[in-house]
């Protein structure tokens, strides 16, 4: 009876003494070895369709540029905030919006209503969803526990500014 060759141990195993190099590696060696067929020029991001980019993008700015609301709500400091009791606190005139600052600061045993998007306001750092609160003469009460920083976007929370956001030799698309 004739005897089987021995397992290899592995189905992508190569013949012996062939070198398998990565893809991920050679194709970093290809784009090391490769020279820019033609110079570089600036371009305006609509007529850089179908282009190469001969060099990183980075961000201009931080996204968002400001510590935000991700909610409609109300705007507090976290030092109002106890366990589980109920909270009441003095509704501020006026509110915060997306492009439109509140000018004044939020003080301790204050709330001021803010809107998706807004900057949040000096003195605040929790935003309280505004569904879950009770607003009457003047007086917002809501129920505990919340987290501090609560429905809050942090500054550069998708996109630090001078961070790497488009690499060199990425193909751009429409």
């Amino acid at each position: 009876m004739k005897k089987p060759p021995p397992p290899k141990n592995d189905c992508f195993a190569l013949p012996q003494g062939t070198n398998w190099t990565p893809v991920d590696e050679a194709l970093r060696y290809l784009r090391l070895a490769s020279k820019c067929l033609v110079g570089t020029e600036k371009l305006s991001a609509v007529s850089a369709a179908g282009r190469v980019l001969a060099e990183n993008v980075h961000a201009l700015y931080s996204s968002p540029p400001h510590k935000n609301s991700a909610v409609d709500g109300y705007a507090l400091n976290s030092k109002d905030l106890k366990d589980s009791d109920l909270i009441s606190l003095t509704i501020l005139p006026g509110n915060a919006a997306a492009g439109r600052p509140y000018p004044g600061e939020v003080m301790l045993g204050e709330a001021l209503p803010i809107y998706t998007g807004a900057k949040m306001p000096a003195g605040t750092d929790t935003v309280i969803l505004q569904e879950d609160t009770v607003s009457e003469n003047n007086k917002l009460t809501f129920y505990g526990p919340l987290k501090s920083g609560a429905n809050t976007r942090d500054l550069g929370e998708d996109v630090e500014k001078n961070s790497s956001i488009l690499t060199k030799g990425r193909r751009i698309t429409a």
